[in-house]
């Protein structure tokens, strides 16, 4: 089986190179998480060649009705589609965990795992990503560690109500063989020692 990274990276010297031995432990939260911790109440508002400027959701929304313009509208907008966003990645991704954590604790934390998949699915992942134009490279990698393999068809939706999410996050953590055989979209959560076997594209 060979597995598949996609590195997703904002300046080439984020990026991996050929040989990079990359280490994934319960102990050190990975790039999904670290983003999930840096939530906060305040929204982007605007950005300068050298500021990000912030404001509060509570403040955004404290306006005259009366003198609501585009900006002001699109300002609120964009506050609220970060807020709903962010607090369902909070609670989809803490009830996963937690799920994980009372009926399968062996398999691989997705706060500290590193994401692959398989040679089957790449291509559906890279045509997510270039619908988004994000810069990525795929590389092949070696990997010595606990490894564990589900879909993204499983993943609870963000908005479902709490119970809703436990009961699909169970779906996630325990996929059937048919699942499995049936995604174009299969995701191996590992933990352990991983090494950049070669740049795949």
């Amino acid at each position: 089986m060979k597995y598949y990274h996609i590195r997703k990276y904002k300046k080439e010297k984020d990026n991996y190179h050929i040989g990079q031995e990359l280490e994934f432990t319960p102990d050190k939260i990975n790039n999904l998480w670290m983003d999930i911790e840096n939530f906060d109440g305040y929204y982007l508002d605007h950005i300068t060649k050298d500021t990000n400027y912030w404001e509060c959701l509570t403040h955004i929304f404290n306006v005259d009705l009366n003198t609501l313009d585009k900006v002001t509208l699109n300002r609120m907008k964009r506050g609220l589609e970060a807020y709903v966003h962010n607090e369902g990645m909070f609670r989809r991704e803490t009830i996963l965990e937690e799920v994980r954590y009372k009926n399968y604790p062996t398999r691989p934390s997705r706060r500290s795992c590193m994401w692959l998949t398989d040679e089957e699915c790449i291509d559906s992942w890279i045509t997510l990503l270039e619908e988004k134009g994000t810069n990525y490279n795929v590389f092949e990698m070696n990997l010595d560690g606990n490894i564990f393999c589900s879909t993204e068809e499983l993943l609870p939706r963000q908005e479902s109500r709490i119970k809703e999410i436990e009961e699909q996050a169970k779906k996630y953590w325990n996929p059937t063989k048919e699942d499995l055989e049936k995604s174009i979209k299969r995701e191996y959560l590992f933990e352990g020692i991983a090494r950049v076997k070669k740049l795949y594209r």
